[in-house]
């Protein structure tokens, strides 16, 4: 019994000179790495599936001529532009109204409702849109941009198509509409098309699925558009942005207005990367000209621009 506790008292004097700091090695793991999504990636392997069924979209109303009524009248009256009515009556003749004669103003034209007159619903032309790829902008939004190209028989007019973001999985997201830059398309011209989609974020996809919205033959309003000829323009990159300086002339032998000059900047894969629409003021005289300056803000690494110009004859 004695020699157990002399044991047990040799036990606790050691434990107490044992040194109570403990020294702990970390172990240094390596931070995972990531690669940045290029800004045009290749198209995913998977179909992207069918767009879902959007709502109606608000129709135009239809009014009926009065005895005196002349354009500036209505449009006066109803508080809307020459602009739009002339848009959604091609071929109207403002010094031939009739009264019976019905036209259609805006779809939010006050004192009108849409359910007053019928109106057939107009099928979009059969066109093939371009692929619309997607990528983030400083603001936390999110931009696609694609390039449509007339290849048919006729000039179009409005066109509008509905783009969707994709999610991871591939379903259809957040939704726009994207507008042509030119109200009529002649044949063989090219337009950009750009939907934006504000607070939206980006999936690892990042190409968007799209579908006409509107399309319709201009057939009628050829002589009402022109396209200028664009020359001594030039391109530099600048602390503000891309900047293009150069003339539009006008190659036809009556005057000219509402001139809309649209330029597009592409990357290294053919893609468009960003476009920037402006309307100059004022007429350009038979073969005429005028100058013009466009910046692109934000813009500092093209590869490839292109500017393109139409005004109206009447």
């Amino acid at each position: 019994m004695k020699n157990f506790w002399i044991i047990a008292f040799s036990i606790l004097i050691s434990a107490c000179g044992v040194n109570d700091s403990i020294t702990v090695t970390p172990t240094l793991r390596r931070m995972p790495t990531t690669t940045p999504l290029p800004l045009i990636p290749s198209a995913p392997t998977n179909t992207p599936p069918p767009l879902p069924t959007l709502p109606p979209t608000p129709a135009p109303v239809a009014y009926k001529i009065q005895k005196g009524d002349t354009l500036i009248a209505i449009a006066s009256k109803f508080n809307v532009s020459l602009e739009a009515i002339d848009k959604l009556n091609p071929g109207l003749n403002p010094a031939n109204l009739q009264p019976g004669q019905t036209i259609l103003l805006p779809p939010d034209t006050q004192g009108l409702t849409a359910a007053s007159i019928p109106l057939p619903a107009i099928t979009p032309l059969p066109i093939t849109l371009g692929t619309f790829y997607c990528s983030p902008t400083p603001s936390s939004s999110v931009i696609c941009l694609s390039e449509f190209k007339n290849t048919g028989n006729a000039p179009i007019l409005n066109l509008s198509a509905q783009v969707n973001l994709l999610n991871a999985d591939n379903s259809p997201g957040a939704n726009a509409v994207a507008y042509s830059p030119f109200d009529v398309i002649p044949v063989g011209v090219s337009v950009p098309l750009a939907a934006m989609f504000p607070q939206a974020s980006l999936s690892s996809n990042r190409v968007a699925s799209s579908a006409v919205l509107t399309a319709e033959s201009a057939s009628a309003l050829a002589e009402r558009f022109v396209m200028l000829n664009v020359s001594g323009a030039a391109g530099s990159s600048s602390p503000s942005g891309f900047i293009i300086n150069g003339s539009v002339i006008n190659p036809a032998s009556v005057e000219v207005k509402s001139v809309v000059i649209v330029a597009t900047v592409y990357n290294s894969a053919g893609a468009v990367t960003g476009y920037r629409k402006i309307i100059l003021n004022g007429t350009i005289a038979p073969r005429g000209s005028t100058t013009f300056s466009i910046t692109m803000a934000g813009i500092t690494e093209v590869t490839r621009w292109a500017v393109i110009a139409q005004a109206r004859t009447q």
